[in-house]
């Protein structure tokens, strides 16, 4: 989509610019925030020698939708791609741990 058919899908909404402007910027700081906890929890597994494929695949799989929207609103490949990479790891991660939980 072009940056007017925002503008318009915006409009017809009746929502506020800034409001829009608020949401997006909320959602990148809950992105950061997920990728520090999860890096931390990690840590602290990886350190009790516990898996952390868990925490892997729920980062990967939740970031991946983001990436997907991104494609499906600006059809950019890259975030095609992203989305194609980070849902593979995420998947990966999920056979992995549960293997890891099933079979020891």
């Amino acid at each position: 989509m072009e940056k007017d058919n925002f503008l318009k899908i915006a409009q017809k909404e009746k929502n506020d610019e800034r409001e829009i402007f608020i949401n997006d910027k909320s959602s990148v700081w809950i992105s950061r925030a997920l990728i520090g906890i999860a890096a931390f929890i990690s840590a602290i597994k990886e350190s009790q020698n516990l898996p952390f494929l868990d925490i892997l695949a729920m980062l990967c799989l939740s970031i991946g939708v983001g990436e997907l929207y991104k494609y499906f609103a600006r059809k950019e490949i890259k975030y095609l791609f992203l989305f194609i990479l980070l849902f593979t790891v995420g998947l990966v991660a999920i056979v992995f741990f549960l293997k890891d939980l099933y079979y020891g």
